[in-house]
């Protein structure tokens, strides 16, 4: 029985090659196209910016600095150019919550140690309206260079040009996870993939866990992402349409119980549904001008690989 993974390892799929299985017989990976690992079950693209011009590649060349590929799996280092990519995002301003209420930069409000993570992700609330910032290469030399910057499909409320390496965008009300984000420029557009994603609101507690079965009773719900301005609540007990329901802040609605859901029916069920309402924050004229003299102080050590 010790042999076995011996015999499996022998049998994997070299670097460079693929298989449906992973194991022989493998395939080369074309051209525009690696795997770097053995036991590889399929070819990925060389990720944009880099190309792989022969048949069994086990990483992809790198073009130039300043240089980018128009798409993923280029074939040719002649392919590079001066192209926009965008390569990750990350929060530049995020309002805490509504009983303390400041604007952070990145968890740390004016912190001189917050770094740009040019290849990194970003998520949020649900209904948006904090920042985020693209980075990537080639971005434009102005607010005129920029058109479009979409989440998933949905257009920025807001899209400020930082450095020909950042833009930054007011985030969209949205839902779902690994998205991505657009930067529309005059000379084409640059997306990158997978590293946005909303967080939906969630509900942890409910107090008090029953009631009369009258109703009329108060009933705090604590939980997360319930917004930052008003959201319009509508609570549900036990499938019942609460009597009146109010936001209090981003960890807190309150429910007046409805008749009928007293006593242990209040174990069974709590729903929270919120109201399309859009919430803006400004992105401070101080904040602005902060984040690009740390982006401009910060560009020539940015990986833009």
């Amino acid at each position: 029985g010790g042999e076995a993974p011996l015999e499996a390892a022998a049998d994997a799929c070299p670097p460079g090659e693929a298989s449906g299985t992973g194991t022989k017989p493998c395939v080369p990976c074309a051209a525009g196209t690696f795997s770097g690992q053995a036991g590889a079950t399929k070819c990925g693209r060389c990720p944009q910016g880099s190309w792989a011009n022969e048949t069994g590649a086990s990483a992809c060349a790198e073009c130039g600095e300043g240089s980018s590929t128009r798409r993923a799996g280029a074939t040719s280092a002649a392919d590079c150019g001066a192209f926009a990519q965008a390569t990750g995002v990350q929060t530049i301003a995020y309002e805490t919550a509504a009983d303390d209420d400041g604007v952070v930069v990145d968890g740390r409000s004016g912190d001189e140690s917050w770094q740009p993570r040019a290849h990194g992700g970003a998520s949020g609330p649900w209904y948006g309206g904090w920042w985020v910032a693209v980075y990537g290469k080639n971005l434009g030399s102005g607010q005129a260079d920029v058109g479009s910057v979409r989440v998933g499909d949905v257009e920025c409320k807001k899209s400020v040009w930082l450095s020909a390496s950042s833009v930054a965008c007011m985030v969209p009300r949205g839902m779902g996870a690994g998205l991505p984000v657009t930067v529309g420029l005059k000379a084409g557009a640059a997306t990158v993939e997978g590293k946005f994603s909303y967080s939906a609101p969630r509900i942890d507690s409910y107090h008090p866990r029953n009631g009369p079965p009258r109703g009329g009773h108060w009933v705090t719900v604590t939980g997360a992402h319930f917004g930052h301005v008003d959201t319009r609540p509508t609570v549900y007990l036990a499938g019942r349409v609460c009597l009146e329901s109010y936001w209090v802040s981003d960890r807190k609605v309150l429910c007046r119980g409805p008749p009928g859901v007293g006593g242990y029916a209040m174990l069974h069920h709590i729903d929270v549904q919120f109201e399309p309402t859009e919430h803006v924050q400004e992105m401070p004229r101080r904040l602005r001008g902060w984040v690009r003299s740390v982006l401009g102080s910060a560009a020539p050590t940015v990986p833009q690989g």
